[in-house]
């Protein structure tokens, strides 16, 4: 028997997650696309439909009161509208193109047929300028997740490419506030400017480009570091108040679209129900922690409101853009106090936020087979962030596929 342990390709499925591919493909060859369509009606058969048309196209968005950009949306907005299902019925989107670049559409963290996948290139043409193109899968599995453009993803996403996708538990009561928060960086002009200068030194070293990369400031084609943060796509001043009751159960779904982790502080007791879409063992409760969103992470938090202060939820760190990523909570009928935050709160530890169950793998089981990934970076001044994330060296679709056998255990 032979062995496997990949568990370096969490660390290569963490750079998807964050980065999610710079594939930049307009054409692909699918020879089984009607076997797809046929597979696809029998599992949809009998169950609701919920139609959603999204238009990608540029629009005039306001950040803030200084800052108005030129977003890519998914129908005008910053997030795009948010699709809302209940788990076990079809989520069926028109995407139209109204941009002058192909773009698609990937449902991240949301298990769908290949054909769905929305990468261009691999499972799809991207869809050209003045073109439509349907996509169509069940909603499996209940949770937080977002959609964004696959097509050349980083100056996409760059630009405000992305929505939010609600899958609701069939078999579970609605919380009373349900409120979700996505998470972005964005460079004003001056930023701007200053990133064309740096990408003119030649000199700069494969250690610094690293370093700007883990730092978040290489996006798109320029290496920044982001002076506008902003949740929903807008700043502290231009997000309206989140308004509970005393008694309501609130649900916060916390997403982060942009390229940096997020340090969230909330300064009541509440619980992290979800992590990534997936339930949290008997959620403990937090005492005013604080905890961080990851590139790509979602993170459900519920609390119980009790009717005491209203409060803000806010960013930590020296960055002075921090204090543009919060929002106000306040009761409806509220005595106006506000609770003040803790200058450095706990962080929470994410090995207790529930209780452990037994895993369906352990470090001493047995595989059938065994491969080695070794996950690296290289310069290259063609692609779009003048570098590239290699497995064994090479980068996609030069890097060998891992193949298995149907029947066969891995990790």
């Amino acid at each position: 028997m032979k062995k496997v342990f990949l568990l370096t390709l969490i660390g290569l499925m963490s750079v998807i997650i964050a980065a999610c591919s710079q594939q930049s493909a307009e054409t692909i060859t699918n020879e089984n696309q009607q076997d797809a369509v046929e597979v696809k009606a029998e599992d949809m058969a009998g169950k609701k439909v919920n139609e959603f048309d999204l238009t990608a196209k540029e629009t005039s968005w306001k950040l803030s009161a200084e800052h108005t950009i030129n977003a890519w949306t998914y129908n005008g907005t910053v997030p795009g509208e948010q699709i809302r299902v209940t788990e076990g019925e079809v989520v069926k989107v028109n995407l139209t193109n109204q941009l002058e670049k192909p773009v698609s559409i990937h449902w991240h963290g949301i298990p769908v047929p290949n054909t769905e996948d929305g990468i261009p290139g691999v499972t799809q043409d991207a869809v050209k300028p003045g073109e439509t193109y349907t996509y169509a899968f069940v909603a499996s599995d209940p949770g937080t997740y977002w959609y964004h453009s696959h097509q050349n993803g980083v100056e996409q996403l760059d630009k405000g490419l992305y929505g939010t996708i609600i899958v609701e538990p069939k078999n579970e009561t609605n919380r009373d506030r349900d409120y979700t928060l996505v998470l972005d960086e964005w460079e004003s002009e001056k930023h701007q400017e200053k990133d064309t200068e740096a990408m003119n030194h030649s000199s700069m070293s494969m250690d610094s480009m690293n370093e700007l990369n883990q730092k978040g400031s290489m996006k798109g084609h320029d290496m920044s570091s982001y002076d506008i943060f902003t949740i929903n796509g807008k700043t502290y001043e231009g997000n309206k108040t989140l308004k509970v009751k005393k008694g309501d159960l609130v649900k916060l779904r916390f997403i982060n679209a942009g390229y940096m982790a997020h340090q969230i502080h909330i300064p009541i007791d509440y619980q992290i129900t979800h992590v990534d879409g997936q339930k949290v063992n008997s959620p403990q409760t937090m005492k005013g922690s604080m905890f961080e969103v990851a590139p790509g992470e979602r993170v459900d938090v519920e609390f119980l409101a009790d009717g005491s202060k209203d409060f803000s939820i806010d960013r930590h760190g020296e960055m002075e853009a921090s204090q543009d990523m919060k929002i106000d909570i306040a009761y409806e009928e509220g005595n106006g106090q506000k609770l003040k935050h803790l200058s450095s709160p706990g962080k929470i530890d994410i090995t207790k936020l529930g209780e452990q169950t037994e895993s369906q793998f352990k470090t001493d089981d047995e595989f059938d087979v065994e491969y080695e990934l070794d996950l690296g970076t290289r310069m290259d001044m063609d692609a779009e962030m003048g570098m590239v994330w290699t497995i064994n060296g090479k980068t996609y679709p030069n890097a060998p596929p891992l193949n298995i056998d149907k029947g066969d255990v891995d990790d």
